[in-house]
């Protein structure tokens, strides 16, 4: 065996040895920032997401999606609105830009912001083909404009529906009715709702 073959069969086994540690070291990382949110140690999560470690083990979007997680569960309204408005100004392949918009949707449908819930509504229909989209075709039409286009397809999709996901569609039918001026149904359908979800 040459010498310029050991050197090349060195190198693959030092960069395979750098990639397996590169991993458990990342995953490691991971487990950490989790077990932090989890127990909602804010301080020490701030503290790790923004050390060398992070910013050398995890990509730059993970990091900042993270962050943009931890102010929604800290419902902190000003770094949320921060978060959001980097995520605009910084270049996101089509899987991360999913991804923010699906959050900015129901973040801003949360709070009532219509016009922003439009924006990443629109974003989304970019991004996603029309069966995919339906879920927010379905929302956006029932919550933003008022509308009760897909009532008679929720009415049939309850009936077969799970009964984690049932108080979802009781509440969307009783949003649809009361759309329609219906507010007789629109009651039973939000008391049926609150029942499924008192037995949950």
């Amino acid at each position: 065996m040459n010498d310029a073959l050991k050197l090349t069969i060195i190198a693959i086994g030092f960069s395979l040895v750098f990639t397996i540690i590169t991993k458990i070291l990342t995953a490691k990382l991971e487990k950490q920032l989790v077990s932090l949110i989890i127990n909602k140690d804010y301080d020490g999560f701030d503290k790790l997401i923004d050390s060398i470690k992070t910013k050398y083990l995890l990509r730059p979007f993970n990091i900042d999606f993270m962050k943009l997680n931890v102010a929604l569960l800290k419902l902190d309204i000003d770094q949320i609105d921060a978060m959001f408005n980097y995520f605009e100004e910084v270049r996101l392949n089509k899987t991360e830009k999913e991804a923010v918009s699906i959050k900015g949707f129901y973040y801003y449908l949360s709070i009532e912001n219509y016009g922003k819930v439009k924006k990443y509504y629109n974003y989304i229909k970019q991004l996603k083909n029309d069966e995919s989209s339906y879920e927010f075709d379905r929302i956006y039409d029932v919550y933003v404009k008022n509308g009760c286009e897909y009532l008679q397809e929720t009415l049939k999709e309850l009936e077969t529906a799970n009964e984690l996901v049932k108080p979802v569609l009781e509440a969307m039918i009783s949003k649809m009715y009361e759309n329609k001026n219906e507010d007789k149904l629109a009651q039973e359908y939000a008391d049926k709702a609150k029942k499924h979800l008192k037995n949950q």
